[in-house]
């Protein structure tokens, strides 16, 4: 149930998105432009499923030069350098299980420490993958973080145990073998409406000053425990943070150190909570419609916006009538909400399932891992004015040219009638659309519209519903759940929304096909197309 604060923030979202007010145009966001993927779990492919291949985290070096990745399935530890070329591929050895669950390096950025299934903590030389030293647990590996300062290493285990290890001797081989100290998260029947698990401690964040360790897992509630006293052995919470229903899967602070936020499974939707840091007061809980779970948390490095990622479940559209199950089909989607503006939701991007996710210092690149076992490299802009993609539009055999207009709610679906666009996805808000004449919505020609993209781009058709076939040229793009709703004033449409279909495209000359190019049959609405930098949809097959 929402309290005052929560419906406050899903107020304050709902009413910029009904008014059609693009929520970016007040300050930049982040945009994430792709520029690398690679495999890092030897039973991935990219974009498809392949069962339990999975990359669970990726983190870059703290010189930032070097890439560390843990895979689930082959139980591979990788390194990469920052451009994407792989160093070295190394097993973790996991019994009983293989899965790598994390990563963290040493704060010279020399060492490699992977944990997972096996009950260890595997330490790598970062330039050859050498194994040098391993300490071990009686559980499951499952969160692990290092200290800013690099003396001090928190694992959580499978136990609701978290390990601390001194790791301030530069020599890896000269770390104590047993631990400096252990705290108890809480069993995961304690969580509200109980549990019968194991008692996971899924995520560890230090405050920057590490005096402060944070923790969370799977009963449900994130914990604040002193550094300092807990070395003096003495009772070393400080506060405990609650509201979560379920398994939290991802815990961080911000870096000015005002808010704690966690995501994870909740019901019947996953959620993402944030808090005061210092009072524990809740001050946003977000329902993520028709996701499972949030599996990642993050602040940029400004500390200004909040972003989280996750898979999809099953689900339908009873609305529309639309199906999206969506869950083996690989979807997910890295949100962005302010922390400025009552963590309203300000973008989104398409991408496979989401694991984990880590920015650079600056913030202008971000790693993440995904369910299809890959990491992926991204540059990240900011920026409050989507570009016009699309220049040269060219129709066959015509004496006119459809201009290109912003896709905002209330422009003019097409050229030569008073249709309206009422309501569109928020991630299409404010950016481009080709805007055709409905007259030519007959048209058959393989090659009928073309255009030149200015940069690599996702394109967007909306395309009529009652199509009981779409033209060949559209049979390869990926049909999404979202739809583009229209104006049905006018007494002559009775439909009202449009479907829409993805494909990206490299930078150059496109050519489309007709509304009714073969075997096109049933639409009667011509269709459209919507163009953003950038690939915002992936292509599951």
């Amino acid at each position: 149930m929402l309290n005052s604060k929560h419906v406050k923030v899903w107020f304050l979202i709902s009413g910029f998105l009904a008014a059609g007010v693009p929520l970016f145009a007040r300050q930049p966001v982040p945009d994430f432009e792709p520029v690398w993927i690679r495999v890092g779990d030897s039973y991935g492919k990219v974009d498809k499923e392949r069962k339990s291949a999975s990359v669970e985290v990726a983190e870059f070096s703290p010189d930032q030069t070097l890439i560390a990745a843990g895979a689930k399935r082959g139980g591979n530890v990788t390194c990469w350098t920052i451009d994407g070329r792989k160093l070295w591929d190394k097993k973790h050895k996991a019994d009983p299980e293989r899965e790598v669950e994390v990563i963290t390096w040493t704060r010279d950025s020399e060492f490699v420490l992977s944990g997972g299934e096996n009950h260890r903590v595997n330490v790598w030389s970062a330039v050859k993958g050498v194994k040098i030293k391993t300490l071990m647990h009686r559980a499951s590996i499952d969160g692990m973080r290092m200290s800013y300062d690099g003396s001090l290493l928190a694992c959580g285990t499978e136990a609701g145990e978290i390990v601390i290890w001194d790791t301030s001797h530069p020599d890896p081989n000269k770390w104590p073998d047993d631990p400096l100290a252990v705290l108890y998260q809480g069993p995961d029947k304690d969580r509200p409406h109980g549990g019968q698990e194991h008692s996971d401690v899924n995520s560890i964040d230090w405050t920057k000053d590490d005096r402060f360790l944070v923790t969370a897992g799977r009963n449900a509630v994130v914990k604040r425990w002193d550094v300092g006293r807990l070395l003096k052995d003495e009772p070393a919470l400080v506060q405990s943070y609650e509201g979560f229903q379920s398994s939290i899967k991802s815990v961080r602070i911000s870096p000015d150190q005002k808010f704690i936020a966690a995501g994870g499974q909740n019901s019947p939707d996953a959620a993402f909570y944030v808090w005061d840091y210092e009072s524990g007061n809740i001050l946003a809980h977000i329902n993520v419609p028709h996701f499972n779970k949030i599996e990642a948390v993050e602040f940029t490095p400004d500390g200004r916006f909040l972003i989280t990622g996750g898979n999809e479940g099953s689900g339908y559209n009873s609305r529309k009538g639309i199906p999206e199950y969506r869950y083996m089909q690989g979807f997910g989607e890295i949100r962005v909400y302010s922390t400025e503006d009552n963590f309203a939701l300000v973008h989104r991007e398409h991408v496979f399932r989401q694991e984990y996710f880590q920015f650079t210092q600056d913030g202008a690149r971000l790693l993440s891992s995904h369910e299809d076992g890959t990491l992926r490299f991204w540059r990240v802009e900011y920026t409050n004015k989507p570009i016009n993609v699309f220049a040269n539009i060219n129709i066959d055999s015509k004496r006119y040219f459809y201009p290109s207009k912003q896709f905002v709610q209330g422009v003019k679906l097409y050229r030569d009638s008073e249709r309206v666009i009422t309501e569109i996805p928020d991630y299409l808000q404010n950016h481009w659309f080709i805007q055709p004449d409905l007259a030519d919505h007959d048209e058959k020609d393989q090659d009928f519209l073309s255009f030149d993209l200015r940069v690599p781009s996702t394109l967007y058709v909306a395309y009529d519903p009652r199509a009981e076939r779409h033209p060949n040229w559209l049979l390869d793009w990926t049909a999404i759940h979202e739809v583009v709703e229209i104006d049905t004033s006018d007494g002559q449409n009775d439909v009202d929304h449009l479907r829409l279909f993805a494909n990206y495209f490299p930078a150059g000359r496109v050519e489309l096909g007709g509304n009714r190019t073969r075997p096109a049959r049933g639409a009667e609405l011509n269709y459209i197309i919507i163009g953003r930098k950038g690939r915002h949809i992936i292509r599951f097959k």
